[in-house]
């Protein structure tokens, strides 16, 4: 047998993840068909005498009118496992209005809630005090881990009033970030701490957005920009402000 076919044969037999995984429970709830997956990892380990430690994990399939939907994140679990929540993507996706569901299922009683994400829009003309706030004077720096970016003039906890000409990028790119995912505080713990804060009032109401790379954390979602960045976007946000401020 040749070598590469050799190869190949290997991979097909102790290909770490075997079959499509064993439905161990299905709930049916509502226009939702909820699949718990028993799946079988393979781990192999080349000693003197090939070994195969056979593993397995379980994970929720998630159909609604028996058809695959896209969920933005992860799919949560309540501590008890009874409720699970996820949130559902437009197929077509949109920037602004309505750009997602948030459903939470309790497969123990049967019961189905759901809520309606509405994306922020926010008039220029109706914003006041608005304030940028690093939280940080160092971020992590994931291609240099040695070089941290340094925020110019930082001084904690004193916030900068956003000047007019920034306020105005801060919401072009905001209005063309699309959903990606609930807010989960865990997933931005250090080194991926959240590193900036904008704080205004639109018409009276109070309004607070949280940094990070080129993700927008607001009313518990997060929004992103999409493409790919070589540092942090919102450090570009601040450093601009300070220019056009003046300050050094």
């Amino acid at each position: 047998m040749p070598f590469f076919t050799f190869v190949i044969a290997v991979l097909l037999v102790f290909s770490p993840f075997q079959g499509k995984g064993q439905v161990i429970k299905s709930w049916k709830i509502d226009s939702f068909q909820v699949n718990l997956i028993r799946q079988q990892h393979v781990q192999e380990s080349y000693n003197a005498s090939f070994n195969a430690k056979k593993t397995y994990y379980t994970f929720f399939e998630i159909k609604k009118n028996h058809q695959s939907i896209t969920i933005g994140g992860t799919i949560q679990v309540s501590p008890d496992s009874c409720e699970i929540s996820f949130l559902e993507l437009p197929k077509l996706r949109v920037k602004n209005g309505l750009v997602g569901v948030h459903y939470f299922l309790n497969l123990c009683s049967q019961t189905l809630k759901s809520s309606k994400i509405y994306k922020p829009s926010w008039e220029f003309a109706a914003i006041q005090s608005p304030n940028i706030i690093p939280l940080d004077s160092l971020f992590h720096n994931p291609y240099s881990v040695h070089q941290p970016f340094a925020v110019k003039s930082f001084s904690e906890p004193k916030a900068q009033v956003m000047h007019p000409k920034v306020l105005e990028g801060f919401l072009l790119f905001f209005n063309d970030a699309y959903l990606v995912a609930p807010y989960v505080e865990s997933d931005f713990q250090k080194p991926h701490q959240v590193q900036f804060e904008i704080t205004f009032t639109h018409k009276g109401n109070p309004q607070r957005v949280l940094l990070y790379w080129k993700r927008f954390l607001v009313n518990g979602y997060v929004y992103d920009m999409g493409g790919i960045v070589n540092e942090p976007f919102c450090l570009k946000i601040w450093e601009s402000n300070l220019k056009l401020l003046g300050i050094n």
